[in-house]
């Protein structure tokens, strides 16, 4: 832990997420300007999601990147699927984590490292993965989706029951 805390680039990282959550808390309208590249990437990752597992999204129009009020709650972006199923909804719902990995991409591949840019961008991207209230709602849209996925997540991550045993003999001790 203490390796972390000395690292420049973490504490650099963590004071940017800060000023961030900050921003949004006091300066709300210059939080949105700020993130709206990434609110953009948010919906479309939605929409790619959308398209890839037969959710029959509609293409969101520009003004669907721009924040609304709605029953006292900032809507930051929207895009509309018409077919949420049990088998789709958990990828479209949570397409927005992909970001996470477009980040570390963007983070480690950079040209320009260490600039105030790339620190920008990976922010942008990491703020903007983080699923909204609504997007988790449609990910659990159903109990048998939630069972399937579960599944493939087990099978493809080759997670055993043992695994499973060991996290949980960790999360006593500790």
């Amino acid at each position: 832990m203490s390796n972390i805390l000395n690292n420049e680039n973490f504490l650099f990282t963590l004071g940017i997420i800060l000023s961030f959550v900050v921003l949004r808390v006091f300066f709300l309208r210059l939080y949105v300007f700020i993130l709206l590249p990434g609110t953009i990437l948010h919906e479309m990752a939605h929409y790619m999601f959308g398209l890839l597992f037969g959710g029959k999204p509609f293409f969101p129009k520009p003004s669907s990147f721009f924040p609304k009020k709605e029953n006292d709650q900032i809507i930051l972006g929207s895009v509309v699927c018409q077919n949420i199923t049990w088998l789709n909804a958990i990828p479209i719902g949570l397409a927005p984590l992909s970001l996470f990995y477009l980040a570390k991409f963007f983070y480690y591949n950079s040209l320009l490292s260490n600039s105030f840019f790339v620190f920008y961008i990976t922010i942008i991207l990491i703020l903007s993965a983080i699923p909204s209230k609504k997007d988790i709602e449609i990910a659990l849209y159903s109990s048998l989706g939630i069972f399937f996925w579960t599944l493939v997540f087990i099978v493809f991550f080759k997670i055993t029951v043992s695994d499973i045993l060991s996290l949980k003999r960790y999360m006593e001790c500790c």
